[in-house]
């Protein structure tokens, strides 16, 4: 018990560890989650701002921490469903004492990708050596979105074309 002095609690500085992370439909992905501060024996951490669909855990929350200066991490993992939709999306890790003072907040970036398939057909199969062979790449979307961007076909490392 502190007589005549004023206890403070806080939570000093919130960090997600890599701010921007890119995911596809229906997977997984964590942060580390770093806070430190001092003077509070419990913090708990809440997650804001992310589309529907998405789901979030830490694995230890709430977190002990001694009654000194301290310094914690948890890892905290998004869940994507098939109803998420493509898309960049910001979102805001808190930590919060327990006493409710001064808690903190951290930024973050969920990247949802589109779902794709992709199918490759050969003009000729099998191939007459010394003809012509035109490949044709078919992307298409598996769940909501358009997909958009360049498709490279290669032979182990050697580059045979990519679309036009």
């Amino acid at each position: 018990m502190l007589v005549g002095q004023t206890a403070s609690a806080a939570v000093a500085s919130l960090a997600v560890g890599s701010q921007s992370v890119t995911v596809s439909p229906m997977e997984s992905t964590s942060y580390q989650v770093t806070a430190t501060g001092s003077g509070v024996s419990e913090i708990l951490f809440d997650v804001s701002g992310l589309p529907a669909g998405v789901t979030w855990s830490f694995d230890a929350n709430p977190v002990q921490t001694p009654d000194s200066d301290w310094t914690t991490n948890s890892t905290l993992t998004l869940t994507t469903s098939s109803e998420t939709v493509p898309g960049v999306y910001p979102f805001t890790v808190t930590a919060t004492p327990d006493d409710l003072s001064l808690p903190a907040s951290a930024p973050g970036t969920l990247v949802v990708l589109i779902a794709t398939t992709v199918a490759v057909s050969s003009s000729a199969n099998p191939e007459v050596y010394g003809n012509d062979l035109i490949f044709t790449a078919t992307v298409s979307a598996s769940g909501p979105g358009t997909p958009t961007g360049t498709v490279t076909l290669m032979d182990g490392g050697v580059f045979l074309g990519s679309s036009v």
